[in-house]
């Protein structure tokens, strides 16, 4: 595979051809194309005429791959590789391909394809500078990926590791097991050890086995997370019995802290959320006029009375403001919001499904990224607060009645003059349209 060089970034790499200096369009074939990060040469690629195919290639402290797009992968190269980018873009792609890329990490998916590169390295034996090539090729690969590989022959019982695998494990290379229970017994975390072994007398049997989630732990009391898809056969003797089959193992360590961090960010979050009486959301926008609700936290259910589940929940919201005018008002501070890209505050009543009016404050701050703004805030129900606040406003109205009255009194010495005095005041302080007094015995 003929793979050209390009470079979106200031400082061109040796080989590459900055896109600066290049007038024509680039070719529609393979590319490797050199950037700072993968998000600028996307950016890039999604906004130039022509369609190429191939690998981004961006600086790293390791070798890393993930795909980037339907006809990108991203890999992650240290400098010091740099000068050797074009060959290891085309073995990866020679095994990889750049069509049709899966749109997230499969472990079942790189199961599949290295698979097959090690059914094509047995069915090509007898040539043995391709077998010493694609044996190369999977070693790049599984260094890229972070994945290793193992094999176990029943007849014999032997088990052989590769380099990577036994990087993963932080064990010597050409580790070798006669048996694969002393291999798990070795490593797999006491928790987990029985889930590893009825796995592996699953695949002996014929029964196959799922895949897996582990734990192990290296010599040096360090423990891992691996993630092991289930293992294909790749020989079978004359009577079709499975005589060796070929595996995975992908370390997960890193993306299953991320997530445990994640979880706890979420449980906190929570917590929090249930503690006000309100929820904490967050509302987006796009620039093509779609916008909705991404996440909702809190008391939603039991002030609103809308399930967390609810379809279209932002639509729903809505239908509960009770006046068109209100509703227009709702909208035209969402518009004022987006416009100037400042805070979005409200308030408004909300008429739950059970036929209670209350009324919610909702408090906001924007946040931009790339084509959405994302309002992340709280919305209160302030209910019981408005009504205190007319209480409030009612009894100094009272007040101030019942002291002008008292003054009426301390002023008139006769019976109607008081009462129609006292009948004058009150329509004045407390806006009544009429007043009656009347003495009864």
């Amino acid at each position: 595979m003929d793979i050209q060089l390009f470079s979106l970034a200031q400082n061109t790499p040796d080989g590459f051809k900055s896109i600066n200096a290049i007038k024509e369009v680039l070719p529609s074939t393979t590319i490797a194309l050199y950037a700072e990060t993968v998000e600028k040469a996307l950016v890039f690629l999604r906004a130039y005429p022509a369609k190429p195919r191939g690998v981004i290639v961006t600086p790293g402290d390791s070798f890393d791959s993930s795909p980037a797009s339907p006809s990108f992968w991203h890999l992650s190269i240290p400098k010091d590789y740099l000068p050797e980018v074009k060959s290891i873009a085309e073995c990866y792609l020679d095994t990889f391909g750049c069509r049709d890329i899966p749109d997230s990490n499969s472990y079942e998916a790189l199961q599949s394809r290295i698979s097959d590169l090690l059914l094509e390295t047995v069915e090509n034996r007898r040539n043995e500078d391709r077998h010493i090539k694609i044996e190369t090729e999977l070693k790049k690969i599984q260094t890229l990926a972070n994945v290793g590989s193992w094999k176990w022959n029943f007849q014999t019982g032997r088990v052989t590791l590769s380099a990577e695998l036994c990087r993963m494990y932080s064990i010597p290379e050409q580790k070798e097991y006669s048996d694969i229970n002393d291999f798990i017994d070795a490593y797999t975390h006491p928790d987990d050890i029985n889930d590893v072994r009825k796995a592996a007398e699953n695949a002996f049997k014929g029964r196959g086995s799922k895949a897996l989630i582990f734990r192990i732990i290296r010599p040096d009391g360090e423990i891992r997370w691996i993630a092991a898809p289930e293992p294909e056969i790749i020989s079978m003797d004359e009577q079709d019995n499975p005589v060796e089959i070929f595996g995975i193992q992908q370390d997960i360590t890193d993306q299953k802290k991320a997530e445990d961090e994640l979880l706890q960010s979420e449980h906190q979050l929570g917590e929090a959320a249930r503690n006000i009486p309100g929820i904490i959301f967050q509302f987006y926008i796009r620039k093509t006029g779609e916008y909705g609700i991404d996440f909702v936290g809190g008391n939603l259910e039991n002030i609103f009375g809308l399930p967390g589940d609810t379809e279209n929940l932002f639509e729903s919201f809505v239908q509960g403001i009770p006046s068109k005018k209100e509703k227009d008002d709702f909208y035209s501070s969402i518009d004022k919001a987006v416009t100037t890209v400042g805070n979005w505050n409200f308030e408004i009543p909300f008429l739950t499904p059970a036929g209670d009016l209350i009324h919610v404050r909702g408090i906001s701050k924007p946040t931009l990224r790339n084509d959405v703004i994302l309002f992340n805030g709280i919305m209160l129900d302030v209910t019981e607060q408005r009504n205190a606040s007319q209480r409030v406003k009612d009894l100094n109205s009272l007040l101030l009645a019942i002291r002008n009255v008292n003054q009426l009194i301390v002023q008139e010495t006769g019976l109607e003059g008081l009462l129609q005095n006292a009948c004058k005041t009150l329509i004045e302080t407390r806006s009544y349209q009429d007043c009656t007094i009347m003495l009864l015995d």
